[in-house]
């Protein structure tokens, strides 16, 4: 836990501080707290930068294209915004992935929440493509015996690793 430096191209505002220049040597993050990790995601034309504080808080800068900044705007950020923790049903959040267009967290007590661009079966078989501009709780119906305790956003799909509920 603690400080985090970020280095590279800011040409959407992905490194957070507060402009699009590139940083080429290491630069500290203004974050108030202190950040338990962080990861990148997007492409070369979209990214975006996600940080997990100590406490359980979120915060994301970059590029908002398809909601994956999930603070509910489409106006990209330079600057670290948090996304409310009432977004996690003020759940403390313990981990966090980025994936090309949508983004993941694992709160403590278990609970997956995704945002971004999502494609999904619904409960009802239906593949669906939606923007969720802000966390949403991942519920269906194949995790329903399933405990989280790992997760990974790729390219567009999720993986979700954890054990069985106990019976």
């Amino acid at each position: 836990d603690g400080e985090v430096y970020m280095c590279g191209s800011g040409s959407k505002g992905q490194l957070g501080t507060g402009n699009n220049a590139d940083a080429l040597t290491p630069v500290a993050l203004d974050v108030s707290e202190s950040a338990k990790m962080a990861c990148c995601g997007g492409d070369a034309n979209h990214p975006f930068t996600l940080v997990l504080t100590a406490a359980g808080a979120v915060l994301s800068s970059g590029d908002a294209e398809n909601g994956k900044l999930g603070i509910g705007s489409k106006w990209s950020k330079k600057n670290f915004s948090y996304i409310g923790k009432s977004y996690f049903g003020n759940n403390r959040v313990e981990s966090i992935s980025a994936g090309v267009d949508h983004s993941l967290a694992l709160t403590t007590n278990s609970l997956v929440y995704q945002w971004g661009l999502i494609t999904a079966e619904d409960r009802h078989g239906v593949i669906r493509t939606r923007v969720e501009n802000t966390p949403k709780q991942l519920d269906h119906p194949s995790l329903e015996e399933l405990v989280p305790q790992k997760i990974f956003a790729g390219h567009q799909y999720s993986v979700i690793c954890g054990r069985s509920k106990p019976r």
